[in-house]
Formats: C-alpha cells, structure tokens, sequence
C-alpha cells in the first residue's frame, strides 16, 4: 500500500496571549485531505485542544507526494 507524507500546520485560532500555532510530519495510508482525525501526537497539544475544543483548531496541510 502505497504512503503519503505531508506537513501540517495546527493553528490556535483562540489563544490566550497570541496566535500559536504546532508544525508536524505525519506519514499515512490515505489522501491527506481524508485524514481529517489526526490533529497531532503532541500531548502539550492534546491538552490545548482537550481544555479549549476542538472547534478552536485548524489544520492546515502541506502535501509532499
């Protein structure tokens, strides 16, 4: 089964003192675009988006075929 690999960005669009935002890497067996569950294996950022929402979250995706 062939892999994609992209780069994504995860933005906090509600910060509590400015606009943050998490860069990753993520290697998958479907489209990019589909792999709309995965928001990041950081538990800093889990936290964030466990305390403030997900709705407060966006990916961004960089695809690199």
């Amino acid at each position: 089964m062939k892999k994609y690999h992209y780069v994504y960005r995860i933005i906090n669009m509600v910060p509590k003192d400015e606009r943050k935002y998490y860069i990753g890497v993520r290697s998958c067996d479907c489209f990019p675009e589909k792999d709309t569950n995965y928001m990041s294996s950081s538990k800093y950022l889990k936290e964030s988006i466990s305390e403030q929402g997900q709705d407060n979250f966006k990916k961004e995706i960089n695809i690199n075929l």
